[in-house]
């Protein structure tokens, strides 16, 4: 019976040897795992901070070099012969341009111009920069005008609607100093050779001038052969003004009977010709 309880008592003391820890313990070991998280917590933190910063100066580097690398403007040294009057040639007279260049430095040159369409004006002046050593571009926020010189002629090519241009009016052209060369020029010999003119104008009498003269000089002028209906062989001119209602149309025919219809003014209509036996107030049948 002795023996019994000495073995009991040994038994208890192995297992509280074996399984039992005190509180004192416990609260050591979390502890120590509390502190081993947090080390790694705030390592992790201060990482992060490393990379963020490195992206940064990265971005910075970046944007300086960009600034740095930006295209210079043209460097150079320009031809000379800009500065002067210039006037649109090889063109209709009432499609005109006038510039003036009055001013060239280093980089730029100064110029106010002046152009029309018939009846239809604009206007653009400023600094045109230069290129190259014969360009020059003027930018505003309608558009561009490029002033280009070769051989003593200035060139204008015109992108957008630069300036102030009426309706159909452009810079566009070709220019020179001093006469241009106008393809109407001799409008009226090259179209009446034989001074059909001045017998028009004598059956037109005092409204000669605003419904003949004045549309032939400024407007469009065309011809072509024609046959009347009763055979006879005529030349069709016709005159026209695009920005105005002003126009005629002739008939001339090979025996020098002559047939002239104008509209002039406010839709008024004029008929006039030196045919004696024909009474109607339109022109005669005709065909191409």
């Amino acid at each position: 019976m002795k023996k019994t309880k000495i073995f009991a008592i040994l038994m208890v003391a192995a297992m509280l040897t074996s399984c039992g820890k005190t509180p004192a313990e416990e609260t050591t070991e979390e502890t120590t795992t509390t502190a081993s998280e947090t080390t790694t917590v705030e390592e992790t933190t201060t990482t992060t901070t490393v990379i963020e910063t490195t992206v940064s100066e990265t971005t910075e580097a970046t944007t300086t070099e960009a600034t740095t690398t930006a295209a210079p403007a043209w460097e150079g040294t320009h031809v000379d012969g800009f500065e002067g009057e210039w006037h649109r040639t090889n063109t209709h007279s009432s499609i005109y341009g006038t510039i003036t260049i009055d001013e060239v430095n280093e980089d730029s040159l100064h110029f106010v111009g002046e152009f029309g369409y018939f009846y239809h004006g604009g206007d653009a002046f400023g600094e045109a920069y230069f290129i190259s050593e014969n360009e020059a571009v003027y930018e505003d926020e309608r558009g561009t005008i490029t002033f280009t010189l070769e051989d003593g002629v200035l060139t204008l090519v015109s992108e957008g609607n630069p300036g102030l241009m009426g309706n159909r009016v452009t810079a566009d052209g070709t220019y020179v100093i001093g006469e241009p060369a106008y393809t109407n020029r001799n409008v009226i010999a090259e179209t009446f050779p034989n001074g059909e003119n001045e017998e028009i104008s004598e059956m037109l009498g005092e409204i000669s001038d605003e419904v003949f003269l004045t549309p032939t000089y400024i407007g469009i002028v065309t011809e072509e052969d024609v046959t009347l209906s009763d055979g006879t062989s005529a030349r069709h001119i016709e005159c026209h003004i695009p920005t105005d209602s002003t126009s005629y149309d002739i008939l001339i025919t090979e025996d020098g009977l002559m047939y002239f219809l104008g509209n002039y003014g406010s839709r008024e209509t004029v008929f006039v010709t030196n045919d004696q036996n024909y009474t109607a107030t339109e022109l005669p049948d005709y065909s191409v």
